[in-house]
């Protein structure tokens, strides 16, 4: 057959431009014309059909109307449409026209079938809005109800133009229709069609106000709070001679054993025990710690306990001991971590960490472990 020959040879065949047009003109490709495609009588034979004029069979959705079809055993080959990569393809101006047809005759053409005018439809907007994003040249009809702006393909109303059309509106207006999820696909083509998009440029103009944490803004209030005498204040921890005020609801919140104690609403005062012998300083750092600033008990902070401390292992040594006073877990394990990794624990103070440990309700056991591994470790040393 000429046209396999053809085919198989092209890349032998080496044809001058005009001897191209004049072959891809010559009426001898056999050929369908397609009246409706979803009718199967409806396609008859016709003898010849030229290359420059027929389409794929997979375009006949977007074209059957204006186009005749190669025969699916005679379709042009990759090797060569590579000669003419046009070959095959519908024009925008064929496609545009039968879906104009195919939107004034739908009921004639899908009789009740609502999904397949559906799917016919959404082929050509695919096909078109691709078309349009290759070419700014290419115009739609904007007067035209080509866009199935509904569910039913067969109610007129669901028919409109594309500048009766808007996207980023919530609800229609007099002057144009929301997009539905349906058309949103195709947002190239409908702005093409006279379709508008809200303009929201302001927002790139505005300049945001500084963002304010308020879970920072608070905690920085409570820190400024505790750290001055405040009429907000209802409880207050008794140091030896000096007096810590703090709040009730914020202690309670912060920790099981407080929320116990404010059980009795009137209790106001919390004595700490002389015997312990805990400096006012470790107090304020407990609480600050309950407050939120857990850098509280770095060394680096230590600069006011210096006032009551020698060195900063004692002040360390203290707080462990009003975390366990107090049964507050996570501080406990905070500073024994502080300690351990610290490399706090010497020779000159191994034994006053475990005998303060004999103090504690509940021993901080990794410490306690840490301290006898030292000890045995440096046997001779520590004595």
């Amino acid at each position: 057959m000429a046209i396999d020959h053809l085919y198989k040879s092209i890349s032998n065949l080496k044809f001058s431009d005009d001897q191209w047009i004049k072959l891809i003109n010559i009426k001898f490709v056999p050929s369908e014309i397609i009246q409706n495609p979803l009718c199967e009588e409806s396609k008859e034979t016709l003898e010849f059909g030229s290359f420059s004029v027929l389409c794929f069979q997979k375009y006949k959705d977007v074209c059957w109307s204006k186009r005749h079809f190669f025969e699916k055993n005679v379709e042009p080959t990759d090797s060569f449409c590579k000669r003419d990569p046009g070959i095959g393809i519908p024009s925008p101006k064929d496609i545009i026209e039968h879906w104009s047809f195919v939107v004034k005759n739908i009921e004639s053409i899908f009789g009740q079938d609502h999904s397949e005018a559906k799917r016919v439809i959404e082929e050509i907007y695919k096909i078109m809005n691709k078309k349009v994003e290759e070419s700014e040249e290419l115009k739609i009809d904007n007067k035209e109800a080509l866009f199935l702006n509904g569910d039913d393909p067969f109610d007129k109303k669901c028919w409109v133009a594309g500048s009766k059309l808007a996207f980023g509106i919530q609800e229609n207006t007099k002057a144009r229709d929301e997009v539905i999820d349906f058309l949103a696909h195709y947002k190239t083509l409908l702005l093409r069609a006279g379709a508008k998009e809200v303009d929201d440029d302001y927002i790139n103009e505005y300049k945001r106000s500084e963002k304010l944490s308020q879970k920072d803004e608070l905690f920085k209030k409570l820190l400024k709070f505790i750290s001055h005498e405040n009429k907000h204040h209802d409880v207050t921890f008794v140091v030896g001679k000096e007096e810590i005020s703090a709040n009730r609801y914020v202690l309670s919140a912060a920790s099981n054993h407080f929320e116990m104690v404010f059980c009795d609403l009137n209790k106001t005062e919390i004595r700490v025990e002389k015997e312990k012998n805990i400096q006012p300083h470790t107090i304020r750092v407990f609480l600050r710690w309950l407050y939120g600033e857990e850098e509280a008990i770095n060394e680096e902070n230590f600069k006011e306990g210096k006032e009551y401390y020698t060195d900063y292992l004692t002040f360390l040594v203290d707080l462990l001991k009003v975390a366990d006073n107090y049964d507050v877990e996570l501080l406990k394990n905070e500073v024994e971590d502080v300690i351990i990794s610290g490399r706090h624990i010497k020779v000159h103070n191994v034994n006053k960490i475990l005998n303060c440990l004999k103090e504690c309700k509940a021993p901080a056991l990794k410490l306690k472990e840490c301290c006898e591994k030292f000890k045995e470790d440096n046997s001779e040393l520590c004595g």
